[in-house]
């Protein structure tokens, strides 16, 4: 079985003091937590702070992800991130897709799959966002939004055996403090496998993203197909991050 996946995404919430500060007075136990062969630590920071806390957290397990990656592979591009740049900083994840680039910053899903495949052509196993509205979730079309998502960057890695993972964000989760009931959630990883089956030859895992906390991380326990969790809010205190990552292992 693969370790299950744990990823802090601190999107603009610390600043470079704040991570390294955080980082620092948390050293030991992130040097432990991580130690354990049963889980794969991320943490996202911002991109200023990457290469900062690589470096810091170099005598740990820790693994360092980025929260976004350009989808052009170099250019006259500004503002814009490459896959090369985020490996020379040390990442081995980044995160892709995310709603909140999807909505804010007109990410479309050929850019997702872009993104991805410069990641892999990097050996940075993309965290690839996917996931429907509450408007969507109530007209009972989110299979089609999963798969019209999916199916450029199921297209265009068809001929890489490289990692990836599947993060199943339902945007009418996050930060809401709203979960998904448990069937809801295991259908939709069935669907998500299903897909990820016919096409991917590499190793793959889904994770779930949206309100993960200590009070909710139990229930989902028993969802065949979950391999881990996309955390926001919560991994922001150390304390609540080590508890979910306690109880969800």
């Amino acid at each position: 079985m693969q370790p299950t996946l744990f990823i802090a995404n601190w999107k603009m919430q610390k600043s470079v003091t704040q991570s390294v500060e955080f980082c620092s007075a948390h050293f030991e136990s992130l040097k432990v937590l991580s130690a354990d062969t049963a889980i794969d630590l991320v943490i996202c920071p911002s991109f200023p702070a990457l290469l900062i806390l690589n470096e810091m957290l170099a005598d740990t397990m820790v693994h360092i992800g980025a929260q976004h990656c350009s989808p052009h592979e170099s250019g006259a591009y500004t503002g814009q991130v490459s896959a090369e740049s985020l490996k020379e900083a040390g990442c081995t994840y980044s995160i892709v897709g995310h709603s909140e680039q999807r909505m804010y910053n007109g990410v479309t899903d050929q850019d997702v799959a872009n993104a991805a495949n410069h990641l892999c052509q990097n050996k940075i196993e993309p965290i690839i966002c996917i996931g429907e509205t509450k408007q969507e979730f109530e007209n009972n079309t989110a299979f089609s939004v999963l798969e019209k998502q999916l199916d450029p960057v199921l297209s265009i890695l068809k001929n890489t055996n490289q990692p990836i993972t599947i993060a199943y964000e339902p945007v009418w989760a996050i930060g809401t403090g709203t979960v998904p009931e448990n069937d809801y959630l295991t259908t939709v990883f069935k669907h998500i496998s299903a897909l990820l089956t016919k096409v991917h030859s590499g190793p793959w895992r889904i994770v779930y993203g949206g309100s993960v906390s200590e009070e909710t991380i139990a229930a989902f326990k028993n969802i065949p197909a979950l391999s881990g969790f996309l955390i926001g809010g919560a991994s922001l205190d150390f304390k609540k991050f080590e508890k979910i990552v306690s109880l969800g292992k």
